[in-house]
């Protein structure tokens, strides 16, 4: 009788890379919980049933407070924060991004 083997195959690059994302923003959501003043924002990440890192796209859409330049694409910009049913989300960005719909074309 051949005996299964239960060992996964292992992940290609992309997958390695996806996944070692999804924990490096588990353990970012979590030091944020853990450390983080007890504000209005805070209070809606901490209510939230699940969190997304919301990145820049290639609308140039977020800033830089302390310079006002433009977000790179892909760079992390804030959480979506989605209630417990998933239907209502709100958008939290980080401390030095701020949004602005002026540049739309």
């Amino acid at each position: 009788m051949k005996k299964s083997n239960n060992k996964k195959p292992p992940l290609t690059p992309h997958g390695e890379a996806l996944r070692g994302m999804a924990e490096r923003s588990r353990s970012f959501v979590e030091m944020v919980k853990r450390n983080a003043p007890r504000t209005n924002t805070m209070n809606i990440i901490l209510k939230a049933s699940s969190l997304d890192v919301v990145f820049a796209g290639e609308w140039r859409e977020f800033f830089y407070e302390e310079s006002n330049e433009c977000v790179n694409e892909g760079d992390p910009v804030g959480l979506d924060c989605w209630d417990e049913k998933g239907t209502n989300c709100e958008l939290v960005l980080f401390n030095n991004i701020y949004w602005s719909g002026e540049n739309e074309d």
